[in-house]
């Protein structure tokens, strides 16, 4: 029973670091929130970004 109990345990540590590892943290959150951002106000403007390559031939 024990065994059964501390497999779950590790199951869901294991679960809880695989989580961490894919969450953006704030900063990076906050770098696409701003990028976003600017890149809706220079569409806006009929322009590109001038990072955005998409365009580019």
């Amino acid at each position: 029973m024990q065994r059964a109990i501390d497999q779950i345990g590790e199951n869901r540590k294991a679960e809880a670091e695989r989580r961490a590892a894919n969450t953006p943290t704030p900063a990076l959150l906050a770098e696409q929130l701003h990028r976003s951002k600017q890149q809706a106000i220079y569409e806006l403007r009929g322009n590109t970004h001038p990072l955005d390559r998409r365009n580019d031939v």
